[in-house]
């Protein structure tokens, strides 16, 4: 699936587009708004900062929920 259909699809559920960027071998796409409560909580650090997230996969590609 292209990336603008995963993005649109993202917007119309009520998520802020934060970055997205090119990884390995799928597109990494950051959000904020309401994760799925089943998703696993993971600590990392990016930029000096420590924040945590919840990564989930949305048609090929890794969606990254920011938990601010």
């Amino acid at each position: 699936m292209q990336l603008r259909n995963v993005l649109k699809e993202l917007q119309k559920q009520g998520l802020q587009i934060i970055s997205s960027h090119k990884g390995f071998s799928r597109h990494v796409i950051e959000v904020t708004g309401k994760a799925p409560a089943h998703l696993p909580v993971l600590t990392e650090t990016k930029n000096g900062q420590t924040r945590q997230v919840r990564p989930a996969k949305l048609h090929g590609q890794i969606i990254i929920f920011i938990e601010r």
